[in-house]
């Protein structure tokens, strides 16, 4: 009882992604990383760098707080899962952050887990009127930020690497979406 996924890190953070198999709490821990706002740390290309730096980047230099309101997550998160053998070691590229107020809120990172082994996190809704839009239309019609994430995949997969796709929220239903 009390346990969640930062009790997962403090006791498993210690084993690497190879010692250790990719499990639901690793999916979670991943997908939440979409919701932090990357864009002057992380590059939009396949330059990479690690976890551990980019948490740190972030945490040093609070004027990127994340513009995401109500789902803002706490930087001691970061600290938290930087620290990780598990996670630190980890490289963030391909970082992307879309809004437009009329369309569109879009989000996603690449993960390289591994040598061998990517995880494609997607942002879910966030607290924008926009983003809400989107959610609900979700449910009728194909909106922007579905075709936003097939174009994202079409550029960063590596189809010579186990890919894994998530996201929390919307960003689970486009991690499934399938043109």
């Amino acid at each position: 009882m009390g346990e969640n996924y930062l009790t997962y890190l403090k006791y498993r953070g210690d084993l690497l992604i190879e010692e250790a198999p990719f499990n639901d709490i690793d999916n979670l821990i991943l997908s939440e990383l979409s919701y932090f706002d990357f864009s002057e740390i992380v590059r939009e290309d396949d330059t990479s760098i690690s976890l551990k730096d980019a948490c740190q980047l972030m945490v040093k230099n609070q004027s990127y707080k994340q513009n995401i309101g109500l789902f803002a997550k706490p930087f001691s998160l970061l600290n938290t899962i930087a620290d990780t053998k598990r996670y630190g070691t980890m490289k963030l590229s391909n970082f992307i952050n879309r809004y437009d107020e009329k369309k569109m809120q879009f989000a996603a990172v690449k993960i390289q887990m591994s040598d061998h082994m990517n995880y494609i996190s997607f942002r879910g809704t966030d607290d924008t009127l926009t983003g809400w839009k989107e959610d609900f239309s979700i449910s009728f019609e194909i909106v922007p930020s579905q075709k936003a994430a097939a174009d994202y995949l079409n550029q960063v997969i590596d189809k010579n690497k186990d890919n894994i796709i998530g996201g929390h929220s919307k960003g689970g239903h486009l991690a499934v979406y399938d043109v």
